[in-house]
């Protein structure tokens, strides 16, 4: 796979990505369907540099309070996910997505 990074969105993938899509099957089975899809289902995963000692795996969910309160109610469970998916030590981040910008008028 290279040093490539590997992006998928949990409601689609805008670049496949075998990796980071197994890191969300992975995660949905640990914290169950129902809750995936409702707090993670335009969640985006990237996974990079999967062939370096220590790759990352970036996930991209909620914007501000709900970003802060999914990163302490599931990190575990998404860290585990991440580890189980590249099989060693992971590197995991968590960034809020940025609110939509709406025009004034």
């Amino acid at each position: 796979m290279g040093n490539a990074s590997d992006v998928v969105a949990a409601d689609g993938p805008p670049v496949p990505s075998a990796t980071a899509a197994r890191v969300l099957d992975a995660f949905r089975g640990r914290i169950g369907g129902d809750r995936f899809a409702v707090w993670f289902g335009d969640a985006i995963c990237s996974v990079g540099a999967v062939d370096a000692e220590v790759p990352t795996v970036e996930l991209v969910a909620g914007s501000g309070f709900t970003h802060e309160w999914l990163r302490r109610t599931f990190r575990s469970e998404f860290e585990a996910a991440a580890r189980e998916t590249c099989g060693r030590r992971v590197e995991t981040l968590w960034r809020g997505r940025m609110p939509e910008a709406t025009a004034v008028t």
